[in-house]
C-alpha cells in the first residue's frame, strides 16, 4: 500500500496500550471469544472463526464496558485477526487519541461520528507499525487474505455480520469514499492518504 503511513510507538507505550487492551477485553469477557456451540471431538470450545453465525458468538459485557465509560458503544470483531476492540462513540474526534479509559494515547480507539444504528456506519482507527488497531487492514490487498478474513462482526444490541466488499485508498482528507457499503472501517493514520475496507450486511 503505497503512499500509506504508518505511526510508531515507543516499546514503553506499546507495551501500556497492550496491557490495557488485555483489561477492556477481560472486563468485557472478550480477551479469548470463543464460540458457544462449537467443540472438537475431544470436548474443547472453539475459536472464533469465519464460518461461525452470529448466535455462536459470546456477547461482550455491555454493563461492565458503559460501567467504565458510557462512551462505548459496541464491538467489533474479525476473527483470525487483531480486530477485537470496543468501539467507541463520540461526535468528533476524541478518541482519535484516547484510550476507553480516556487516557491520551497515540494508539486512541476504535471509535464512531455517529450512532452505531446509522448506514452507512463509518468505524475509525489507527493503522499501528505495532500491527494493532486497524493495521491489518492494509492486507485486505491481497485476494486470498481478503477471502480467509471476509467477515466483520459488530456488536451493539445483538451481533451483526458484514461480508467483505473492497478496499480503496483515498486522500486523508476526503470522507466521500466512493463504491457502495454498509460499514467502512476507516484508517486514521497518514498526513496524506487513508485506507478504506468496506463491507456490506448480512443481516
Amino acid at each position: 500500500m503505497a503512499g500509506l503511513m504508518l505511526l510508531m510507538t515507543p516499546v514503553k507505550e506499546q507495551e501500556t496500550h497492550k496491557a490495557s487492551t488485555r483489561q477492556i477485553r477481560d472486563l468485557a469477557g472478550m480477551e479469548k471469544p470463543t464460540a458457544k456451540n462449537s467443540k472438537d471431538p475431544a470436548g474443547n470450545i472453539g475459536e472464533i472463526s469465519a464460518d461461525h453465525k452470529e448466535t455462536d458468538l459470546p456477547s461482550p459485557d455491555m454493563k461492565a464496558l458503559q460501567k467504565k465509560n458510557p462512551d462505548i458503544c459496541g464491538w467489533i470483531m474479525v476473527p483470525d485477526t487483531v480486530i477485537n476492540y470496543p468501539v467507541l462513540y463520540s461526535p468528533d474526534d476524541y478518541y482519535l487519541r484516547h484510550t476507553p479509559e480516556r487516557k491520551e494515547e497515540v494508539h486512541g480507539s476504535i471509535y464512531v461520528r455517529q450512532s452505531p444504528d446509522e448506514e452507512p456506519l463509518y468505524i475509525f482507527g489507527h493503522r499501528m507499525r505495532d500491527g494493532s488497531m486497524f493495521a491489518c487492514l492494509h492486507k485486505y490487498s491481497d485476494k486470498s487474505y481478503a477471502r480467509k478474513n471476509s467477515f466483520l462482526y459488530l456488536y451493539t444490541d445483538t451481533w451483526h455480520r458484514y461480508s467483505y466488499a473492497g478496499s480503496e485508498i483515498v486522500s486523508e482528507r476526503r470522507n466521500d469514499f466512493t463504491g457502495t457499503g454498509d460499514l467502512f472501517t476507516v484508517t486514521c493514520a497518514g498526513r496524506k492518504n487513508r485506507l478504506i475496507v468496506r463491507w456490506n450486511k448480512d443481516n
